[in-house]
């Protein structure tokens, strides 16, 4: 890339600021695509941490109809809490 001399044309200055233009989208393009991939990322967590939480809440209230919760079934609730969520197409059988 040419530096520009004080002494030359319009056009030559033009053609060594054009390559800076270039990588400064292509930076920019590349920032965008990396926060729209956070972003996805983000929402797919927050869904999944309220489907466990939703889960939690209506065993816990499935039990608490039954009447007192015994200490194994809390203990059991905090493991499928813990539990990593079933991807979508996946049958129990699968591994």
């Amino acid at each position: 890339m040419k530096n520009a001399a004080p002494g030359s044309s319009e056009a030559e200055r033009g053609q060594a600021v054009l390559p800076l233009g270039i990588l400064a989208f292509r930076w920019v393009s590349l920032v965008w695509a990396r926060l729209a991939e956070r972003e996805s990322l983000a929402w797919q967590i927050h869904d999944s941490v309220l489907q466990a939480l939703a889960l939690v809440h209506k065993r816990g209230r499935e039990l608490a109809a039954d009447g007192p919760v015994q200490a194994d079934q809390v203990a059991g609730l905090a493991e499928m809490a813990a539990a990593p969520p079933d991807r979508p197409g996946r049958t129990s059988g699968d591994h």
